[in-house]
């Protein structure tokens, strides 16, 4: 991709640091940089203090980079060509034009002088100017103070906090805090930053020989982790209930689904693929399952136990095996909204989840425009986590902004007795094309969520 704003080569230089592409020949200098326990205090999968273990680290950086996902930089003291320490391009959404940085840390010696706010004065001017990007992301452990502080310093503006969304080494979980900085917001922070780097500074004597202190003999190299079952979901799965059964997604239901995904006010509000028209189903269900193939995704086609009517499709996506989480997603034809299929078959995925899968964390999320929708999850007992601004375009070049809710393990138990005790109440269908209950006021009401 030569015309790719985010190459693995990208280098960025400013007047105190340099931005270069990490590789193994930096971790040397960035093992000793690292003698400082507090540096990566709050790192999601912080490396071995050890010339091993950043070693590792770094050549992992470096594979993810490959993918193009990512963009890893070593950050260089230019005075003296030491590297003091890395940050990341991350999660580099093209389509969305959407990006993270993350994974930054510099050796303490540099807390609180200008080389983190130049790292990010380089790198939000490339998203921004060269890149032409929307949205900039960040995120940090919602122990970590200091970084929220810095974050919220640059002018980003804080977002949703998806809890317990992350397992950290010791098996203990952890809370994200997202923030964004939106193109038409980049104006400003740049004033602001470039305010900030208008003053005069230059590393005292020696602040650059990071890696001239040999560090510290290093403690157990691995922190026990808790153990737990692997999250498998890969198919066969079939699901069933009183009144729906779910199904493994095949293309021989194509024909079902295309009657059932007709309704044109199923999709104005949804990230998948439209399936209001025989083309759109089939490039849909096609999307599903090479997701299915990859692991990243189960779907199942909804189908009505009395008549065997198939009304729409359920799925766990974003399996997110290492942090023990998954999210849901549906859609179903109009006949089915405001009716007890909807809290049926969340009971049903979400029993599965947590009592077979054993996840820790179920996310659900919908467009901030969808008041319906959000009702529905609320009434689930889901936890609202914030907004995601402008996180998703269209295909047609809108925005979406995203509502984040969660259901841990520990609300399980509360949630299963609530989605019981909804369906406890006698149910008929009514005659219909497919089946639904207009006048219900059950779970599930309006458009559902993605």
């Amino acid at each position: 991709m030569p015309d790719d704003p985010f190459p693995p080569h990208l280098r960025l230089v400013g007047r105190y640091i340099e931005l270069v592409p990490l590789d193994e020949s930096r971790a040397p200098e960035l093992v000793l940089g690292l003698r400082d326990p507090s540096t990566l205090e709050f790192f999601r999968s912080p490396p071995a203090p050890t010339l091993e273990g950043v070693g590792l680290w770094v050549a992992r950086a470096v594979e993810l980079a490959r993918s193009g996902l990512a963009v890893p930089f070593a950050t260089v003291l230019r005075s003296t060509g030491t590297a003091i320490g890395s940050t990341a391009f991350y999660r580099i959404d093209r389509p969305s034009r959407g990006v993270e940085i993350g994974a930054t840390w510099v050796a303490p010696t540099f807390w609180r002088t200008p080389v983190n706010t130049e790292a990010k004065w380089l790198m939000l001017r490339h998203a921004f100017e060269v890149a032409h990007f929307h949205r900039v992301q960040f995120q940090t452990d919602r122990r970590n103070v200091r970084s929220q502080k810095a974050i919220e310093g640059l002018g980003a503006v804080p977002e949703a906090r998806l809890r317990e969304d992350v397992v950290l080494p010791d098996g203990a979980f952890r809370t994200s805090v997202y923030f964004s900085i939106l193109e038409d917001e980049w104006p400003a922070v740049r004033a602001r930053l470039e305010v900030r780097l208008v003053r005069p500074w230059s590393a005292p004597a020696g602040m650059g020989d990071v890696g001239l202190r040999t560090p510290p003999a290093p403690g157990p190299s691995e922190t026990p982790v808790r153990p737990a079952r692997p999250l498998d979901f890969r198919p066969p799965v079939t699901l069933e209930g009183r009144n729906v059964r779910l199904v493994p997604l095949e293309l021989s239901q194509l024909p079902a689904l295309t009657a059932a995904g007709a309704s044109p006010e199923i999709w104005p509000l949804l990230r998948i693929r439209h399936g209001d028209t025989p083309e759109g189903m089939a490039g849909l269900v096609e999307d599903l399952l090479a997701l299915q193939t990859a692991g990243e995704v189960l779907p199942f086609a909804v189908q009505m136990k009395d008549e065997g009517k198939i009304i729409g499709i359920a799925r766990y996506l974003d399996i997110d095996r290492e942090n023990r989480w998954v999210e849901l997603g549906t859609w179903l034809h109009p006949s089915a909204w405001r009716t007890p299929v909807n809290s049926e078959l969340k009971l049903l995925l979400l029993r599965h989840a947590f009592e077979l899968e054993g996840v820790h964390r179920v996310q659900l999320k919908t467009d901030d425009r969808n008041t319906r929708s959000q009702t529905a999850i609320e009434r689930l007992g889901a936890v609202f986590e914030g907004l995601r601004r402008d996180h998703y375009r269209f295909p047609n070049g809108q925005y979406r902004t995203s509502r984040y809710y969660s259901i841990l393990s520990s609300e399980w138990p509360k949630v299963r007795e609530r989605l019981e005790e909804f369906l406890r109440h006698p149910w008929t269908p009514a005659p219909g094309p497919i089946g639904g209950n207009p006048g219900s006021t059950e779970l599930g009401s309006g458009p559902p969520r993605p």
